[in-house]
């Protein structure tokens, strides 16, 4: 299973480019056993189910909620995706990351104050997490809370 953890605000007048992006996963989301994406913007993942279940789309949810607070006993996923910064990340969302999945977030630079770089975590059959840089990156941070509407 996947979960993606979404920090986005589109532009102006861009609301329909993001969604219309979302759909275009269909073909990926298609392939996979399961894919959860928690959405903090209630409208959002309001709109999102009703394009899930316009297309028929039966392996994927989307779950209006805080992608920060992640309930104990959710999961395992074996993929974690945050498309936002992470400075701390939080424990719950490690407990949640199977042994041999894949979290991938952006992390601060510890080279520099002011950078940020995508990293892969992974945990393996100990049960430690390895952190390797990936690239270099410039995304907001992930704020926790919900928002009933973008």
């Amino acid at each position: 299973m996947i979960a993606v953890i979404f920090e986005v605000l589109p532009r102006e007048g861009r609301k329909q480019d993001y969604l219309d992006l979302a759909a275009q996963l269909r073909p990926a989301l298609e392939k996979l056993d399961g894919f959860i994406s928690i959405e903090r913007f209630q409208s959002l993942a309001i709109e999102a189910e009703t394009r899930l279940a316009r297309l028929a789309i039966g392996n994927a949810a989307v779950a209006f909620g805080d992608g920060l607070a992640i309930l104990p006993g959710i999961g395992p996923f074996d993929r974690i995706i945050v498309q936002g910064l992470l400075t701390e990340i939080p424990e719950n969302l490690l407990a949640a990351l199977a042994v041999g999945g894949l979290l991938v977030a952006a992390r601060p630079d510890p080279k520099s104050a002011t950078r940020q770089q995508i990293a892969r975590i992974t945990r393996d059959e100990a049960g430690s997490l390895e952190e390797t840089p990936v690239c270099a990156s410039r995304l907001q941070a992930l704020l926790p809370g919900e928002a009933r509407a973008l």
